[in-house]
């Protein structure tokens, strides 16, 4: 399914020139109990409901890309993939070929996150209290409720916040 959003600017990346080959392998949409054909978190109906049957079945996704890449010729020259696919930064290790990960965070709540993160200022406020965000040459104020759940993970289960600090750890030792 979702090759196919992509299939017409592949198209004419490889009508250029670029060799570019597309490999693909079958989402298990079914198999974590999500509608078919639904491969993508932007498509999830209740993001809350379907998050973990997503990430589950994103886990599930390492086996069958590992044979498509063993069998793959010419040998894949890097892995691009998004953080949120993070054993993949195995798969680039055991295949010897660099990982790069792609953040579709903007560079402005990739600064703040990073600030937020070190200063841990936000823990120190309650509910819709704003609180400035320490190190930027302006002031910028946000409330706990306006924070990413990786930021705050006080209200998310156990599990979201551990997969959430997981990614986070693999992502600093990425190739780029």
């Amino acid at each position: 399914h979702n090759s196919l959003r992509f299939g017409s600017a592949l198209q004419r990346a490889i009508e250029s020139g670029l060799q570019i080959n597309l490999l693909q392998v079958q989402f298990p949409s079914l198999e974590v109990g999500l509608p078919k054909g639904l491969e993508s978190i932007d498509e999830l109906l209740s993001h809350k409901d379907f998050v973990s049957k997503f990430f589950s079945g994103i886990q599930m996704l390492q086996e069958p890309v590992e044979k498509v890449l063993a069998e793959a010729r010419p040998k894949p020259s890097c892995i691009l993939s998004d953080k949120h696919v993070f054993w993949t930064a195995k798969t680039a290790e055991k295949f010897g070929i660099p990982w790069i990960i792609f953040d579709g965070m903007s560079c402005f709540t990739q600064v703040c996150t990073e600030l937020l993160l070190a200063s841990k200022v936000h823990e120190s406020v309650c509910g819709s209290e704003s609180f400035i965000v320490p190190g930027l040459p302006d002031p910028i104020e946000f409330t706990r409720p306006q924070l990413p759940r990786f930021v705050d993970a006080g209200s998310e289960s156990t599990s979201v916040v551990s997969l959430l600090k997981q990614i986070r750890e693999i992502e600093l030792g990425a190739y780029g």
